[in-house]
């Protein structure tokens, strides 16, 4: 028998076959789910009584009868297995750009700047990474709010520096500051 045959193929039922009917007997598989829900909810409310807590039988006959439900429906939507290829671990990415990932030059330029954090005691570190970042967000701040850069006019940025900050600006730091003068030259920098 050929594909088309196959699914052309009309087979009529048998006069003497004992196939139902499709709206008679449509919902008996609800009737089981229902009669446990039923059982339950008097079973359950009336224990709950006992132990003093007054739970409607409604509301357990209807938590009762989706729990079923919800289980029937699961059951009836079971997943296949998961393919094996999807199992084994996938090779190693392969690089197909030539140079370096936009992402991982990011990544390595926080990393480096950050990286002082963990050789605290290393002077040249902080001088090497952080004053020349934190001296160009000061002279940003002052050509955006006040219209000043340090060379343009040097004696006006210094006043509105003040003496602390201008002196950590311009001269290299010989040891890094501690935390708390640290934060006192944030802050300096945030009241400009």
């Amino acid at each position: 028998m050929s594909f088309l045959e196959d699914v052309f193929r009309y087979e009529e039922d048998e006069p003497g076959s004992h196939r139902q009917r499709p709206g008679r007997y449509r919902y008996r598989w609800l009737v089981r789910p229902v009669l446990l829900s039923v059982a339950g909810a008097i079973g359950g409310g009336l224990l709950l009584r006992l132990a003093g807590l007054a739970v409607p039988y409604p509301l357990i006959f209807m938590v009762l009868l989706t729990l079923q439900l919800l289980r029937r429906v699961l059951a009836w939507i079971e997943p296949g297995r998961v393919p094996e290829s999807l199992l084994r671990r996938p090779p190693p990415p392969v690089d197909h750009l030539s140079g370096e990932d936009g992402l991982r030059v990011v990544t390595d330029r926080w990393e480096t700047l950050l990286s002082w954090v963990r050789l605290q005691r290393d002077p040249v570190q902080f001088v090497r990474m952080m004053q020349p970042r934190l001296v160009q967000l000061v002279d940003e701040r002052l050509r955006l709010r006040h219209g000043v850069s340090r060379q343009s006019d040097p004696t006006r940025a210094r006043e509105l520096l003040g003496e602390s900050l201008w002196t950590f600006m311009t001269t290299p730091v010989s040891q890094n500051p501690s935390a708390r003068e640290l934060a006192a030259l944030i802050s300096q920098m945030e009241a400009i």
